[in-house]
């Protein structure tokens, strides 16, 4: 996705962390909370995954809870976590 406030400016991409899903003049719209782009430019919602730290419940990204944790995007759980090693 690219942004462009007014007819006639030069188009940006979207930032990661941002997607736009239609042509036009309009700007970028944030992922939901807890998600980011894999790259600029991203084109629809579904480019927003979940971020390290979070895991995806029921199509929400949802904060790691305590004692575990998730470094990788994008996954379905989080990681107990090794106490003492």
């Amino acid at each position: 996705g690219h942004e462009g406030s007014t007819a006639g400016e030069a188009c940006l991409g979207c930032a990661v962390g941002f997607y736009k899903n239609f042509s036009g003049v309009g700007l970028c719209t944030e992922c939901p909370p807890l998600s980011t782009t894999l790259a600029n430019t991203t084109r629809n919602l579904s480019g927003c995954v979940c971020s390290a730290g979070a895991y995806r419940l029921e199509g929400v990204c949802t904060e790691c809870p305590a004692g575990t944790y998730q470094s990788l995007l994008d996954q379905s759980a989080c990681v107990p976590c090794e106490w003492g090693a």
